[in-house]
């Protein structure tokens, strides 16, 4: 599928059924959870860098990321884990170590949560003002 052009996908209307980027399925999925909870925190993840793939894959990639950077931005309470920019790059010593058969192994699914809670953990450290109201979401309540 193509990548979608960011700037006409809208997470508040309705996506066009002709429409079949990746982005255009972000933006389907994301407006479903808001419309069940609108004060949901949603957070993406890019695809982190891997160094043994074709170059063509890598750029696919790239753009990739970058238009999940930019739904993001542009999307309320949405935010990005960059594997891209932060992760280790996935390079042939970290395949032998964490990959077998295509698919991670129970150390790399690991590796991959711990660097998921570390990632979430420093998002709401950095906008805790976003996020110090998280427990009352999908109750009557609020602090203030």
């Amino acid at each position: 599928s193509e990548i979608g052009d960011i700037d006409k996908i809208s997470v508040s209307e309705r996506r066009d059924p002709k429409d079949e980027s990746i982005m255009s399925y972000y933006a389907f999925i994301v407006r479903m959870i808001k419309s069940k909870q609108p004060d949901a925190k949603i957070f993406l993840m890019t695809i982190p860098y891997s160094s043994t793939l074709p170059e063509e894959r890598i750029k696919r990639e790239d753009e990739l990321s970058e238009a999940i950077r930019k739904f993001a931005e542009k999307t309320k309470n949405t935010y990005v884990l960059d594997f891209r920019k932060y992760a280790p790059v996935f390079d042939e010593k970290f395949n032998d170590t964490f990959f077998i058969g295509g698919h991670m192994t129970p150390a790399g699914y690991l590796l991959m949560a711990k660097f998921t809670m570390s990632y979430i953990d420093y998002i709401i450290r950095n906008n805790h003002e976003d996020f110090n109201q998280a427990g009352f979401i999908g109750t009557p309540l609020s602090y203030r």
